[in-house]
């Protein structure tokens, strides 16, 4: 039902869901449940409850996964906190391309336009190959006046 919410943009139901779940002591989440609510969470900038969420998952039974860093990091982008999104990023042992376009558009999306092209250009050098999604997130980042130049070599 929570994802349901999810999937249907009824962020603010789904968290709701997830809390009166929780307060009524039914069960423990799965992974996949954690990761919607942690995605509504930034999408309404729920930030007390992302973030004992991501308390939660360190402390308790849950490794964080590749997935879980990835929503992690959207989460904190989305919140407008960068600087934890940049530090739970820089600390992944293994970055897959979700990971990359996650950090990229989280920084071009909080005003670090050249910080994210840059970035970019190191996801070129190390990381994975780019995919579509990627592609667009660099779009994002080259909104910005300064950067222009920059889309057109990206769009060719």
């Amino acid at each position: 039902m929570i994802s349901g919410f999810v999937k249907n943009e009824l962020f603010n139901e789904a968290i709701q869901l997830y809390r009166r779940m929780i307060n009524c002591g039914v069960g423990n989440p799965n992974k996949s449940l954690l990761l919607s609510v942690l995605n509504a969470c930034g999408a309404v900038g729920a930030f007390e409850i992302g973030r004992s969420m991501h308390c939660q998952l360190v402390e308790e039974w849950f490794s964080l996964d590749v997935d879980f860093v990835t929503a992690l990091i959207d989460f904190y982008a989305k919140c407008g906190d960068i600087e934890k999104a940049k530090n739970i990023f820089n600390a992944m042992p293994y970055k897959d391309v979700a990971a990359w376009s996650a950090m990229i558009l989280g920084l071009a999306t909080n005003g670090k336009n050249k910080t994210a092209i840059d970035l970019f250009e190191e996801m070129e050098q190390k990381g994975p190959v780019p995919n579509g999604i990627t592609f667009v997130v660099v779009l994002v980042a080259c909104n910005h006046k300064t950067l222009l130049k920059k889309t057109m070599v990206y769009t060719c």
